[in-house]
């Protein structure tokens, strides 16, 4: 279960969103995961593309041990542990980026994949505008 004030124990334990390209800063080429290229627990493609073609919202970056979960349509349950990515791998905003800090990317990764957590996200989701 969640426990009441659940984002905020998240928090605790895990950084959301911590990294996100710099404007001026970004790389030449990119590797990108946008929503629609995660389902449940896996990533179903990576698009290889110049910076310079990305979407705007190409913003948050990721590294190993990172979980991501769409923020769109949570009860969808699009969301994947990242492990070994490729340089420079970039997803969308509407992806929550959590990186574990005092604990386990296993033991958050099965805690967040939880059908309780989905629920959680599921009633604490609203409105229809896309994240920036």
């Amino acid at each position: 279960m969640v426990p009441e004030g659940g984002s905020e124990k998240l928090g605790k334990i895990a950084d959301i969103n911590a990294s996100s390209l710099k404007k001026g800063q970004e790389p030449d080429e990119i590797n990108y995961i946008d929503i629609a290229s995660v389902s449940t627990g896996q990533i179903d493609k990576i698009e290889h593309l110049a910076h310079s073609d990305a979407p705007s919202r190409a913003r948050r970056v990721v590294k190993s041990g990172d979980i991501i979960w769409s923020t769109v349509r949570p009860n969808r349950k699009s969301y994947s542990v990242i492990l070994n990515p490729p340089p420079n791998l970039i997803v969308s905003t509407g992806f929550a980026v959590i990186s574990a800090k005092h604990a386990p990317y296993t033991y958050l990764y099965h805690a967040l994949t939880t059908n309780d957590f989905v629920g959680y996200l599921t009633n604490h989701a609203t409105g229809a505008a896309y994240p920036q």
